[in-house]
């Protein structure tokens, strides 16, 4: 049973850190999802790391791999947002859509994400520098609060921002996002300029 757990463990690892494939989105907007599924998957593992129940081989891989993700894939993705997919939307939102101040506070919330990945980062490092003592409270806390605002985050997204940005942004601008998500990952963009 517990070499299972450790199989699993190992396996979403592995899972959380390969990058999207590009051909298997519809629209770029599906990208920006499958984001925040990985960075769920990550706040999954980054619960299970400070719980301190694994190995430490199995501890000192998740907290590489959750240390890899947080440096690369989780700035990469709100890069993304601050300066692709913020600043579309905001531009085509109508008055009644109301949610300008709100878009603008979840740029905001960035810069708390970036304080706290950088915590997080600490950690992680010191577990996989010394995977032999269970992880302590501290990264128990950090981890808590971390995936606390990040949920709500992706929450408020997923249901307000994402259906606005369906509905407003034109052809154009779903070119202009995607390749621009392209660039960001080295992957070449279906839609034409």
């Amino acid at each position: 049973m517990k070499e299972a757990s450790a199989e699993l463990r190992l396996h979403l690892v592995a899972a959380m850190g390969e990058p999207s494939r590009r051909e298997a989105f519809d629209d770029p907007l599906d990208a920006i999802v499958a984001d925040h599924d990985r960075i769920r998957a990550m706040l999954g593992l980054a619960t299970m790391l400070a719980r301190g129940r694994a190995t430490p081989r199995v501890r000192e891989i998740t907290a590489r791999a959750l240390l890899a993700f947080l440096r690369v894939d989780l700035d990469r993705h709100l890069e993304d947002e601050e300066t692709l997919f913020f600043p579309m939307l905001e531009q085509r939102l109508a008055p009644s859509d109301l949610l300008d101040p709100s878009l603008r506070q979840m740029a905001a919330q960035h810069a708390s994400t970036r304080a706290a990945a950088s915590l997080l980062a600490e950690e992680f490092a010191r577990v996989a520098d010394d995977p032999a003592p269970p992880p302590g409270a501290r990264l128990r806390r950090c981890v808590a609060a971390f995936a606390q605002a990040k949920h709500r985050h992706i929450a408020i997204e997923n249901a307000m921002v994402l259906p606005l940005a369906r509905a407003r942004l034109t052809a154009r601008d779903w070119g202009a996002l995607e390749r621009g998500l392209a660039a960001r990952r080295g992957a070449p963009a279906r839609l034409p300029a």
